[in-house]
């Protein structure tokens, strides 16, 4: 069966090809063109049997997909109807659940409007109910405070006014069903009416209590009247009555620390009235603290009001206290003193400087007001400010949640701005220039030489001692300086007020540079300039010690000896050449250099060089110091930044740059006046002009440690006087990079004269190894400077096949291969010219 299925499948199949209208038009190309070839009749018998056979077939296939289409239709006929059968039958069951639906939905409509209206009257009931509640609520408790108020019981009668303030709205009382029904015989008034004149006879009452309490300092009845208050709705007038108790308290103590002042020694004494205020404020942070939490427990978030109640009263006191601060320190005329004085010595300075070293004469000039007294000044004056600023961020951190309104517009405030603040500038601005001036007049030196002392057990004397920042030698000024610097600008920054901290740093930028680096080490510097071939040297161990004459800085003058001191001087001048002619001579034979004594204005040079290096040292301390307290002082951090901008970008920045520029041209004065000459002396005996392959073991021997000991005769004096990090290694760097140009000149002016063969490079070699080994021993880093020289060794001492391998690896276009070749510094021209040198 299946089999005969499948044929007529396939038989249905091919017939239904032939009705495709590709193969319909197929057939009819075929017919056309047998048509178009006919020759004899019977060729078109034939064509036309063949056309009737086609049709045939095709009538045959049209027949056989007709009947089977057909069969095909009718089935699916019968589906569809059978679907339309079931199709009605679930219609019917949908209408019959739609009307079941429909009735259940208007029953429920019907309940839901039903159970609304139960609610409402549920509603309306439970309100009603509250509502005579309340009213019954209002009118017991009413007769309560009725009672108690006539039988005196007046806290139960607060208590009452209470309940009924926080449990029975306003709408209830004022309604007229209460007004009818809680009046009564005994109490026939409106309950509004009743409970607002048992409110203020209430307050009347806890009023006068805590006044009396307070002139009795009842800290008991103080407590219990004034937590009355809240319970009546009466929160203003508690505060009130606080306020004005807080403010007694505050104007008995400011008179209490007052009446120190009638005590004339107790009025002088320094650092008093600062004392007064800060026991004032710590007496108010106290009494704050202490009451806050009563205040919060029963008036809430408070505070902020009580705050600007009190505040009055504390800026009166305030201002009481600084005004006879004012007045008793004599202020005013302070201030009149300090604009008089007009500097002597610094103005005579400056015009020496401006003048090109022509001298002066100082006009004295006597000071109207102590320099310590003054100081006293600014410390009292900068620590009011501080306490102030320690009060305010106090106040607005803990209990104004950091609005400062109500302290920026306080009257201490205005004070301060007004009248304080300007003085204090005044003052530190001539405590710190006046302060310098007096480091100045009363400066001493380090003496240099028993630094520089032989040790007799070293022969060789290459042996540096270590090196400790106390041991340095400087002028009394940097210390004098650093500590009124330091004192002064923390006065500022402990006040807090970035203002003022902004116009110090502004000051003393301008009078450190005028006064500190212009006025005092530019000129010591060029007043005690080395001249030529004057260098330091070290001392013999028995030399006696040259101390370095210094004003004494107990400030008193040498006596007046006429004739005697004129001759002296003239005598100490003639020693003086005397000993300097006899040193230098000795220091021709010796090649350590020794001397007996070295010359008073190179030891001064060397002094006021390192005094600039350690000023720089001690201000950038002080600074970074100050730097790291500043969030203790500062709450915004706004303020903060601005504060460290100021001292470091404004102050320090600026001076260690002029520093680092006077140090590096002052080593570069000494190197031209005191140690070139000594350098190129060396160079000369190291590699002396004649035939490089001459060898003498010995006399190699003998030249390597002369080399060693003039080295170090040379290098030694400043490694042991000289500010490490700041000086000296700017100085060796400067020694060596000169060093390397004179050996370089050195080297080509011999090759010139004498070509040199394979035991001469060799030897040279080996010189310029000792050489490198000594200069460089105590800073590896620095052979980087003697590149050319030591490529120029390496150069002349190699053959033919070695120099042409070592340029192999350069590539036309100039780039080096390191792992190939010799990264060569020296250029072809000037490697080609030193090949020609080669024997």
């Amino acid at each position: 069966m299946s089999v005969r299925r499948e044929k007529l499948t396939d038989t249905v199949a091919m017939n239904h090809d032939l009705l495709e209208p590709a193969a319909l038009n197929k057939a009819a190309s075929a017919i056309e063109a047998q048509y178009a070839q006919l020759a004899a009749p019977s060729d078109f018998v034939n064509l036309i049997d063949a056309i009737d056979d086609h049709l045939e077939l095709v009538d045959d296939a049209a027949a056989s997909f007709v009947s089977v289409q057909s069969k095909r239709h009718q089935q699916e006929l019968s589906g569809v109807e059978y679907a339309r059968t079931k199709l009605n039958y679930t219609k019917r069951q949908t209408s019959a659940l739609a009307d079941k639906f429909g009735a259940a939905s208007e029953l429920g409509g019907v309940l839901t409007i039903k159970v609304k209206a139960l609610d409402d009257e549920i509603t309306k009931v439970s309100e009603k109910l509250e509502f005579v509640e309340k009213v019954q609520l209002l009118k017991t408790t009413i007769n309560k405070a009725a009672y108690a108020i006539d039988h005196g019981l007046y806290e139960q009668g607060a208590h009452c006014i209470s309940v009924i303030l926080n449990h029975v709205d306003s709408s209830i009382i004022t309604s007229e069903y209460a007004e009818a029904v809680v009046p009564s015989t005994e109490i026939p008034e409106l309950p509004n009416d009743v409970i607002e004149k048992w409110t203020n006879q209430l307050c009347a009452v806890f009023k006068q209590r805590f006044e009396a309490a307070a002139e009795s300092r009842n800290v008991t009845e103080l407590t219990k009247n004034f937590q009355m208050f809240p319970l009546i709705g009466c929160h203003d007038v508690g505060l009130t009555c606080y306020s004005q108790f807080i403010s007694r308290i505050i104007t008995d103590t400011s008179k209490t620390l007052l009446s120190v002042v009638d005590n004339s020694q107790a009025a002088e004494r320094p650092g008093m009235y600062s004392q007064i205020l800060i026991n004032f404020f710590e007496s108010i942070s106290q009494m704050l603290s202490q009451h806050a939490a009563l205040v919060k427990k029963y008036y809430g978030n408070a505070m902020p009001k009580v705050i600007a109640k009190i505040q009055g009263e504390i800026d009166a006191q305030i201002g009481t206290i600084a005004d006879t601060f004012y007045d008793n320190r004599r202020i005013d005329k302070c201030l009149y003193d300090v604009k008089e004085y007009r500097y002597p010595l610094l103005s005579k300075r400056q015009e020496e400087l401006k003048s090109a070293g022509e001298y002066s004469t100082i006009e004295p000039q006597m000071e109207l007001i102590p320099l310590t007294t003054v100081g006293d000044l600014v410390t009292e004056f900068s620590t009011i400010f501080h306490h102030w600023s320690l009060y305010c961020r106090f106040v607005t951190t803990k209990y104004l949640d950091g609005d400062t309104g109500v302290l920026d517009k306080s009257n201490v405030t205005k004070k301060i701005n007004t009248k304080l603040l300007p003085a204090y500038e005044i003052l530190y601005q001539y405590f710190f220039r006046r302060s310098l001036e007096k480091a100045i007049t009363i400066e001493e030196l380090t003496p240099l030489d028993p630094l520089l002392q032989v040790d007799p057990r070293n022969k060789l004397g290459d042996e540096t001692p270590i090196q400790q920042p106390g041991d340095l030698p400087v002028s009394s000024v940097i210390e004098d300086v650093t500590l009124v610097f330091n004192t002064t600008i923390r006065g500022c920054v402990n006040s807090a007020l970035t203002s003022t901290g902004k116009k110090f740093i502004s000051f003393v930028t301008q009078t450190l540079n005028a006064d500190y680096v212009n006025g005092f080490f530019i000129k010591n510097l060029n007043d005690n300039g080395p001249r030529y071939n004057q260098g330091l040297c070290l001392v013999e161990p028995e030399a006696p010690e040259a101390g370095v004459a210094g004003i004494s800085r107990s400030a008193t003058p040498e006596p007046a000896m006429g004739f005697f001191r004129g001759a002296s001087t003239a005598l100490n001048s003639v020693y003086s050449s005397t000993a300097m002619a006899v040193n230098q001579a000795t220091a021709a034979a010796n090649p350590m250099h020794t001397v007996t004594a070295n010359n008073v204005k190179v030891s001064n040079f060397i002094t006021y060089l390192n005094s600039l290096a350690m000023a720089e040292e001690y201000l950038q301390k002080v600074v970074n110091n100050i730097i790291a307290e500043l969030p203790k002082y500062y709450a915004s951090a706004k303020e903060e930044e601005m504060m460290r901008l100021a001292l470091k970008d404004d102050f320090m920045d600026p001076f260690t740059t002029t520093a680092t520029k006077i140090i590096g041209d002052s080593l570069v004065n000494l190197y031209n006046q005191s140690i070139k000459s000594r350098l190129l002396t060396l160079v000369t005996e190291f590699l002396p002009e004649q035939a490089p392959d001459i060898e003498d073991e010995n006399l190699n021997a003998v030249r390597y440690q002369q080399f060693s000991i003039a080295w170090y005769g040379l290098i030694n004096p400043y490694s042991r006087v000289l500010h490490r990090k700041l000086i000296f290694d700017k100085l060796l760097r400067l020694l060596v990079v000169n060093l390397s140009n004179i050996i370089e000149k050195k080297l080509l002016n011999n090759l010139r004269k004498f070509k040199i063969n394979d035991l001469g490079a060799l030897k040279l070699e080996r010189d310029m190894s000792h050489l490198i080994n000594q200069v460089c021993r105590d800073n590896y880093y620095l052979r980087d400077k003697f590149v050319r020289v030591t490529q120029i060794v390496l150069l002349v001492g190699m053959d033919d096949d070695e120099y042409q391998e070592s340029i192999s690896h350069i590539s036309q276009e100039g780039e080096f291969d390191e792992e190939l070749g010799i990264n060569w510094v020296l250029t072809p021209q000037e490697r080609k010219e030193l090949r020609q040198y080669r024997k």
